[in-house]
Formats: C-alpha cells, structure tokens, sequence
C-alpha cells in the first residue's frame, strides 16, 4: 500500500498521511493531492510516498490533480527549507508556492506561447521593398516571409 504523505494548509506543524487514490497517474513530490480534511475537501501538496504510516488507519486521497509534479526539487526544497526556518506549517509554506489557481484544485494549464505568420498586407509590403528605413522591421518581415508555417515569439525574437 503506497503512503502519501501530504503538505495539507492549515495551521498544523506537520504534514498528513493518507492512502494513495485506487486508480492514479505515478506518483511523486510535488504533485498536488485533493484529499477529504475534517469536513471538508481540500488541496494539498504531496512530500513523500511511502511504504507505512505510524497510523493505523488512513483516510484516502480523492485524486491526484497533477500527471506530473508542479513544483520540481528546487523549489521543494526551498519550501522545506523554510518551513524549518521560519517554523511556519508544512501545509502554508507549500501552499504560498503556487498561484492561487492552482490552490483552489483548478488544472493547471500551459499557455500556448503566441505565433505569428505573415499576412496579406503584410507580403504585399514586403514585396515593395517596405520598410525602407526599419531594419529590424524589415528582417522581420523578411523572416515571416521565408517561413511557411506560423512562427513562435521566441524564434522571431532570436531572427532579429
């Protein structure tokens, strides 16, 4: 039986243990865990899996929110580092890693990274030699003109 031991927010000095969900993704730190606390559910964020708990009888996780960990090792450990310097509980200081978003159990989405592509208007400008004192404008330009699919903000950026 996998033990998930969970960073829950609240003003406890330590963290909760509980039974892995019956159907989840792999498991590991920094994944974000709903799990049932006193009356309520709640998100917490997962620390360690374990093998065994010094409590008898665990409540179990509802689901694993994540497919894979929203906060990588560094920051982990930055959280724990904190929490044992400033005595602050496990639950809080985790919790203050993530957007508030994230805190509420919404999934976390990837924004697409904006690309662009050459328009009508803008090839007929290009054709005519335009700009003739905007380099950069021009290279641009120059640079969406060569390319046949829609190109992202990064590789325009790195063109000019």
């Amino acid at each position: 039986m996998s033990v998930l031991r969970i960073a829950v927010p609240s003003p406890l000095q330590r963290c909760l243990d509980y039974r892995a969900p019956p159907r989840h993704p792999p498991l590991a730190p920094g994944q974000r865990v709903r799990v049932p606390f006193g009356r309520r559910e709640t998100v917490g964020v997962l620390l360690e899996v374990r093998d065994d708990s010094p409590v008898a009888e665990l409540k179990a996780a509802l689901e694993v929110l994540d497919a894979e960990p929203l906060l990588p090792p560094a920051l982990l450990e930055l959280g724990h580092w904190a929490q044992r310097y400033y005595h602050h509980p496990p639950g809080d200081v985790f919790a203050a890693l993530l957007p508030a978003v994230l805190r509420q159990g919404r999934p976390a989405a990837r924004e697409a990274e904006p690309c662009f592509r050459l328009t009508d208007a803008g090839r007929t400008a290009w054709l005519a030699g335009e700009p003739r004192r905007a380099t950069r404008q021009r290279a641009l330009l120059e640079r969406l003109a060569q390319s046949p699919v829609p190109l992202p903000a990064a590789a325009l950026r790195a063109a000019v």
